[in-house]
């Protein structure tokens, strides 16, 4: 095969030519074995060069064998918590739900009127709140939001349904502030049950 000294067009062509022809092959290990999985990936590209008297082919293969590991499979049930009834960790129709950046549970516990927190793992860490219209109280609290980017700490949003209002507390629940109240005027609820933040931590609710 003759040698080709190649002028930079045709290595740009040659570039092109190696993303448009690339296959791929799958070989992956068995899902959720905690063995990584590996994808072969094959490049050819063929290219040739013409002139008044010869021509020659130059044929370029390269194989790339990128490793992705995964240590569950799609869907594999990890784990569960929760009961019916009143005590720590157990629930009376909970509806909401949020996450912290710590990885931090917050459940709203509807019917039990209240907010319980826990590890990403279910252990039990604190709860606050009862039934009432008192601050840190609720009725049938729905809604569920954490922000722990835009403070220096990190707070929780809830929505109080049945009191009409979003009340704001610490993280392990302080109160802090509350708004709203029945109504159709700007800043008034009429059943709003979620609630959610932006990245500057402004709060939208779906009244």
């Amino acid at each position: 095969m003759k040698k080709l000294m190649l002028p930079p067009l045709f290595l740009a062509i040659l570039f092109t030519i190696f993303i448009a022809s690339c296959t791929k092959t799958n070989n992956p290990a068995s899902p959720g074995a905690g063995v990584p999985a590996t994808a072969t990936l094959t490049i050819t590209a063929t290219l040739t060069a013409a002139t008044a008297t010869s021509t020659s082919t130059i044929t370029l293969t390269a194989t790339v064998t990128p490793t992705f590991t995964s240590t569950q499979a799609p869907g594999t049930y990890i784990t569960q918590w929760g009961s019916a009834g009143t005590g720590n960790g157990q629930f009376d129709r909970p509806f909401g739900m949020a996450l912290d950046a710590s990885g931090n549970i917050y459940v709203a516990d509807t019917y039990n009127h209240r907010i319980q927190k826990f590890t990403a793992a279910g252990a039990y860490l604190t709860q606050w709140g009862s039934l009432g219209t008192g601050n840190g109280q609720f009725n049938a609290p729905f809604g569920v939001a954490v922000d722990s980017t835009t403070n220096t700490y990190t707070v929780v949003y809830v929505m109080d349904v049945e009191n009409y209002r979003v009340q704001k507390f610490t993280d392990d629940g302080v109160f802090i502030t509350k708004w709203g109240g029945y109504g159709a005027t700007d800043g008034k609820f009429n059943s709003a049950y979620g609630l959610c933040l932006d990245s500057f931590g402004n709060v939208y609710v779906a009244d």
